[in-house]
């Protein structure tokens, strides 16, 4: 079976892991991918294979996108702009906006 994912999808699941890997290069996510995951009761292993871009052949049905909740954690919990994270248009980060 091959995943066959809209390069929109693809667009929108690069921006998810650069905001990640932002939120880890500031250390407002000290524990990277872990604390993330554990946080909010995500999968380490799908988020750590989509990442990578590697998936197995049992699991790609599974594992091939990121879950809808997790782009709204960045957005509502860590100050990440939906407009940039759906459409790659404006800031990664939302201007004067209060963080949880």
């Amino acid at each position: 079976m091959s995943i066959n994912l809209s390069q929109r999808t693809q667009d929108i699941q690069t921006r998810f892991f650069d905001a990640l890997s932002m939120l880890m290069s500031s250390e407002e996510l000290q524990g990277g991918m872990r604390e993330f995951c554990n946080r909010y009761n995500l999968n380490r292993t799908k988020y750590a294979m989509l990442k990578n871009g590697s998936t197995t052949s049992d699991r790609q049905a599974t594992y091939r996108t990121i879950d809808i909740d997790a782009l709204s954690y960045l957005c509502t919990d860590f100050n990440i702009s939906a407009k940039w994270l759906l459409t790659g248009v404006g800031n990664m980060r939302r201007k004067n906006a209060a963080r949880k």
